[in-house]
């Protein structure tokens, strides 16, 4: 299972070795506290310190598999009696 957070706006993806369970249990002491940091492990490199506090809107999604994005491709035409003027030539 993998496995992501949200805070606020910002989207990550939780480091496999993460306990999720105590992962939400400290975050829901942190907001009975009245606020102080979280540290939520991103990789086995990189982390993420969030000041959680009652109010910040923070939600954990669980998924087996990341669904692929499908974007439709976009055919392209030469646009006419443009591709002989190249405004960036000093460069």
């Amino acid at each position: 299972m993998h496995h992501s957070i949200a805070i606020g706006r910002a989207f990550y993806d939780i480091d496999a070795s993460v306990d999720v369970q105590e992962l939400m249990t400290e975050i829901e002491s942190a907001v009975q506290a009245g606020g102080r940091f979280v540290r939520v492990p991103l990789s086995s490199d990189r982390s993420v310190d969030v000041l959680v506090s009652p109010g910040l809107q923070v939600s954990i999604e669980s998924f087996a598999h990341r669904p692929l994005e499908i974007v439709p491709s976009l055919e392209t035409e030469p646009l006419s009696g443009l591709d002989e003027y190249d405004e960036f030539d000093e460069f």
